[in-house]
């Protein structure tokens, strides 16, 4: 059995996050959520234990699936490493959950069934499948992957990064406006993502630096509060990541605070245990202040793109002291309770080798579906989805015109979507411009039957 000073940083985060997700039904099955499987992406492996003919039924199937059919279940663990990440599927959760149990039984470490299973898959608005093709049937490890940046790029690289048409999960967009999260362009996230520049926190961020341009009046640090907390009770899921040198440098700069002394968790962090990732998340109420003098440091912002912001607020169009408020309202929700307010600790160096651009074929409609693309894998990507997050901008445009704390009228929806945008595209120039200077970019155009195109931009 592998030890856990023998995991990588990522393998260790991965583990915390898989514990803070699991949960056990009365009967003790192990449980995670449909909402962090589709996160997970290529990570962990889905198990369908229904009967054949359910596969491929109203329901559904989860793409990239296999197909166990639950009296040969004992296989799972004859087949994969005790270590290997499964989540089993069925129906609603029974049946899985008896599968779960019996993996566990047989000594499987990292195993649960999925809550709900298909029937609650589909009411999130995840895509399921129901193409024969998108079903493996046999078992078989996670392919594995290879470390550090490629000499070169090709499209056969970028398509293998993407993975097969048939295991790639699908959104439908108007999830995204009601449950889903954003996630930064970062290389580093190994969960399927829809990607933009920080993720809901820059495009937050955005925004509200497109209020100040249009209103020509600054926003105050309690007029930043009201606006998040407004923004997170009418779109949910809000996500912010840092990452592990961030983290590292921050709980070093809090050691040496006298106020902290004693208060702090004695575990370095990254260890796996998930203790800081507690602590973070509610802090002692005493101590709160102290600590935020302190995560508002450069050094200290894991998110390339927020702490360029910081660091270059004129070249990003923005005041360095609305990034500064965002902060601090960030961690005060999430510290009063916020259950919606994500912090994604991201483990690893940079070692993007590529930018990928990802196009639908059609018009984006809140009916149309968007692939969930994994940026760590084989190699690392920085992800884009221009299509999918403008039309995002739209909505966020339309909710911030309608709060009279920003000043605009209802009627100002549309100049603010226009400043929004133009806005973007210079800050995704200088966030890619000092991140990914010199990285090829390459296109992955979706197609409506579900084929994809890779084609080089340059």
């Amino acid at each position: 059995m592998r030890r856990n000073e023998d995991l990588t940083a990522s393998q260790r985060l991965f583990r915390a996050s898989w514990g803070a997700n699991l949960y056990r039904t009365i009967d003790g099955a192990p449980v995670v959520p449909a909402e962090f499987v589709i996160e997970l992406g290529r990570e962990v492996q889905v198990i369908d234990v229904r009967d054949e003919a359910e596969l491929d039924g109203p329901i559904g199937h989860v793409a990239g699936a296999t197909w166990v059919p639950i009296e040969r279940i004992d296989e799972v663990a004859g087949v994969l490493a005790d270590d290997t990440p499964v989540v089993v599927v069925s129906n609603r959760g029974r049946r899985s959950a008896r599968a779960a149990l019996r993996l566990e039984e047989l000594g499987m470490r990292f195993v649960a069934s999925m809550r709900g299973g298909m029937v609650v898959w589909k009411g999130l608005g995840l895509d399921p499948s129901r193409d024969p093709k998108t079903l493996r049937r046999e078992l078989g490890e996670v392919p594995a992957e290879v470390a550090g940046r490629p000499a070169s790029v090709t499209i056969e690289m970028i398509r293998e990064q993407i993975g097969d048409p048939g295991a790639i999960r699908w959104a439908k967009m108007a999830a995204f406006l009601m449950q889903s999260r954003i996630s930064c362009v970062d290389g580093r996230d190994d969960h399927g993502i829809v990607g933009t520049p920080g993720g809901d926190a820059g495009e937050v961020l955005l925004a509200m630096a497109a209020i100040e341009a249009l209103t020509d009046r600054a926003l105050d640090q309690a007029a930043v509060g009201q606006l998040l907390a407004g923004y997170v009770r009418t779109f949910g899921s809000f996500y912010m990541h840092t990452d592990l040198h961030a983290l590292q440098a921050w709980v070093a700069v809090m050691r040496a605070d006298p106020r902290l002394a004693g208060r702090l968790p004695e575990e370095p962090p990254g260890t796996g245990s998930g203790v800081w990732q507690r602590w973070l998340r509610r802090p002692p109420a005493e101590l709160q202040e102290a600590v935020l003098e302190s995560v508002v440091a450069p050094a200290h912002i894991g998110c390339g793109h927020i702490r360029l912001m910081t660091q270059h607020a004129a070249d990003y169009g923005i005041r360095q002291e609305l990034v500064l408020a965002f902060l601090r309202a960030f961690f005060r929700l999430r510290w009063a309770g916020e259950a919606d307010v994500d912090y994604v600790i991201l483990a690893g160096d940079h070692q993007e080798s590529a930018v990928v651009v990802v196009r639908l074929e059609d018009q984006v409609w809140p009916f149309s579906r968007v692939p969930l693309i994994r940026p760590a894998g084989v190699i690392q990507i920085f992800v884009d989805h221009p299509q999918v997050v403008s039309f995002l901008r739209r909505q966020t445009a339309g909710h911030f015109a309608l709060q009279p704390i920003t000043g605009l009228l209802p009627g100002d929806h549309e100049r603010l979507f226009e400043r929004i945008e133009e806005l973007a595209a210079s800050q995704l120039s200088a966030t890619l411009g000092r991140l990914a200077q010199g990285l090829p970019l390459f296109e992955a155009l979706f197609k409506r039957d579900g084929s994809y195109e890779v084609r080089a931009l340059s």
